[in-house]
């Protein structure tokens, strides 16, 4: 199993952001190496409303649930395969949505093991940004009593962060066979 380190210790948790969306910026930069499992690198996520208005949004933790398609890893210039399972999740709940004010920014913490989740062969450098998208102005939620909610106003675009390099080494020690 490999393990994973920042290629640059000056840029550790600087976020780097994208060019904004319709008014929405993605971004995202590198916290480390989970103690203890240097396989495991913790990321932090990030969305800023650049508009002069409110920007109805998905929340950054609920949007983490759906790792498939959030995440652009690529190697040597090369986008590498997800190889996470197509999870069948429920859609977010109304209350996932929520009002960004002008400036704000929203962010959630994750922790990711690149090398089990992407097609990755170590040692080598892999460069990650986040792409939230949004394709509809309005859906239909469920709230906790099955009802159906209309969320509308919703933001629409398709934002990329800059990119973050991470280096995936082998460990010493295998976690697995």
């Amino acid at each position: 199993m490999p393990g994973m380190s920042s290629t640059d210790a000056r840029a550790k948790g600087i976020t780097s952001w994208g060019e904004a969306a319709n008014d929405l910026q993605a971004g995202i930069a590198v916290i480390g190496p989970v103690q203890d499992h240097p396989e495991k690198m913790q990321f932090r996520l990030c969305q800023r409303n650049m508009a002069e208005m409110p920007l109805r949004v998905l929340e950054m933790r609920h949007r983490r649930r759906y790792p498939r398609g959030l995440y652009e890893v690529t190697v040597d210039g090369k986008a590498v395969t997800c190889q996470l399972p197509v999870a069948s999740q429920p859609d977010p709940p109304p209350l996932a949505y929520i009002f960004l004010a002008p400036g704000e920014q929203d962010s959630v913490s994750e922790t990711l093991m690149l090398a089990d989740s992407w097609d990755i062969t170590p040692p080598c450098t892999a460069k990650v940004r986040i792409v939230i998208r949004n394709e509809r102005s309005e859906i239909v939620a469920h709230d906790a009593e099955d009802n159906a909610v209309t969320v509308s106003g919703l933001w629409i675009a398709t934002a990329r962060s800059g990119a973050v390099a991470v280096r995936v080494t082998p460990l010493a020690f295998p976690l697995r066979p």
